[in-house]
């Protein structure tokens, strides 16, 4: 990421930047930097570095330098002179993850992560906010993804919801699930007022042994069975006033050994799916 106006590369040796935020070093310049922080070197060769006192650096190549920890007061100091541009994309560059935020990691994520940035001028704290929630996925389940599982339930509290614009919901579609799919398809949407994507992750095996009807029960694996057992719980189709998709998981899919009870298994689950695709409606386009 490279400044407004990166200084030039005829720098007096001796006059030191500090550095608060992310930088390029072109080729074959001489810089001499400063920072309360570490610091790491993205290119040629990913490494970190931290000294107290300040680092002379001359380069045969371009350098990416990032820092490394919390922002500093320092990094405060100078938000004011940047433009609005390189302000988002340093932003960025810091809050944004490659992968989804899980239930688990989530408080360590913003405390780490996210906090110091409150902690500054409202400028930074709004913009660092909306960066945050807004541009990554977050995972959420509002029942346990295994019916013998212990472990507390993950729903995005009530004042962050209305921030969220992607998310992922990993789902058995108990009872509970297609109440809150409801209610997130309602007119105040549970609070996801601007939510731009939403992926349903079925767990497809356990969505369909608990739709399952008890063993010796004729036709237990016919669609016609499973339509009636599905409307009786689910009762009509949710249409979402935003967009996602439904994907199935089938890892839990288990082959019992007998050719006839795994393809009895399979049509059914294959029916499962179907009437679940039907039954979780997007907003196209």
């Amino acid at each position: 990421m490279t400044p407004e106006n990166p200084p030039s590369s005829t720098l007096e040796i001796g006059e030191v930047i500090k550095l608060n935020w992310p930088m390029t070093i072109p080729k074959h310049a001489t810089f001499t930097i400063n920072s309360t922080q570490p610091l790491k070197i993205l290119r040629p060769h990913p490494m970190q570095i931290h000294a107290l006192t300040p680092i002379h650096i001359l380069s045969d190549c371009r350098l990416d330098i990032v820092p490394a920890g919390p922002p500093t007061p320092g990094f405060a100091a100078g938000w004011l002179k940047l433009p609005a541009e390189l302000k988002l994309a340093i932003l960025r560059h810091n809050l944004i993850y490659g992968g989804p935020i899980w239930p688990s990691n989530v408080n360590n994520v913003i405390r780490r992560d996210l906090l110091p940035y409150l902690h500054m001028t409202p400028d930074i704290a709004e913009l660092a906010s909306t960066v945050f929630y807004g541009a990554n996925v977050f995972v959420m389940q509002f029942s346990s993804s295994s019916p013998r599982s212990a472990s507390k339930l993950a729903i995005p509290p009530s004042p962050i919801r209305h921030l969220l614009r992607s998310v992922k919901l990993l789902t058995r579609l108990t009872t509970l699930d297609w109440r809150m799919l409801k209610s997130m398809a309602g007119l105040q949407q549970h609070g996801f007022t601007k939510l731009l994507h939403l992926e349903v992750r079925c767990l497809a095996w356990e969505v369909a042994e608990h739709l399952r009807l008890p063993k010796g029960t004729p036709d237990r694996y016919e669609s016609e069975t499973l339509k009636e057992r599905l409307q009786s719980e689910w009762v009509e189709p949710v249409r979402m006033p935003f967009g996602g998709v439904v994907v199935f998981d089938r890892s839990g899919l288990r082959r019992l050994g007998t050719s006839e009870v795994d393809s009895a298994n399979s049509t059914w689950l294959q029916h499962v799916e179907d009437f679940v695709k039907r039954s979780i409606l997007f907003r196209e386009g």
